[in-house]
């Protein structure tokens, strides 16, 4: 379901004390860019925040002092940077987001964060996974073989560990569509990077 400029204006996330959370101005000021960037994209405009830059954010981590619950914000971002994504699309060919590449994909692990309080996928599984992703993205658009292939990515995305709610999981759902957007670039039908 895509987003608009109203809703990101109306977005309410839960608040969070004693525990892990994203500092609240910070969210709020990247959410009014969001806003506006889908308010210039609504009148014919090109916006000046990129899905990228949305997709890159970091935000200082609140815990003796309320903050938003960082789960929510990260969902609520995918449903903005996939807007942005669309209108990055409908500018021109030249300006649409190109497939996945390498350094997009570490910079999505980077912003991975383990969570207690809920089953997840074991940190390390996925990093080595994603790692090796990476590394097979940056063989293909030299023109190597890919190791592992977009099948083999896929066979093991299904396989990592769980872990029990009081460990340190990373959110499956986020892991899952990263595995699934690596998979699709490393596609033998997929186009490369220049």
């Amino acid at each position: 379901m895509t987003i608009d400029a109203a809703g990101v204006r109306a977005a309410r996330f839960a608040a969070t004390k004693f525990r892990e959370g994203y500092d609240q101005d910070e969210v709020d000021e990247l959410l009014d860019r969001a806003a506006a960037a889908l308010d210039v994209v609504a009148a014919g405009g090109v916006p000046d925040l990129t899905a990228d830059e949305v997709l890159s954010a970091k935000f200082q981590a609140t815990k003796f002092r309320e903050g938003y619950d960082q789960d929510e914000v990260d969902d609520f971002l995918d449903r903005v940077v996939a807007a942005l994504r669309v209108v990055d699309g409908h500018v021109s060919d030249e300006e649409a987001p190109a497939p996945l590449v390498a350094a997009q994909l570490r910079v999505e692990l980077a912003r991975l964060r383990p969570r207690r309080m809920r089953p997840g996928y074991a940190p390390d599984e996925v990093t080595d996974l994603l790692e090796k992703a990476a590394f097979a993205l940056e063989s293909q658009t030299r023109g190597f073989r890919p190791s592992p292939t977009a099948d083999e990515l896929a066979a093991a995305g299904t396989r990592f560990t769980v872990t029990p709610w009081w460990a340190p999981g990373l959110d499956r759902t986020t892991v899952d569509g990263l595995v699934e957007r690596a998979a699709q670039a490393l596609h033998p039908s997929a186009p490369t990077a220049p």
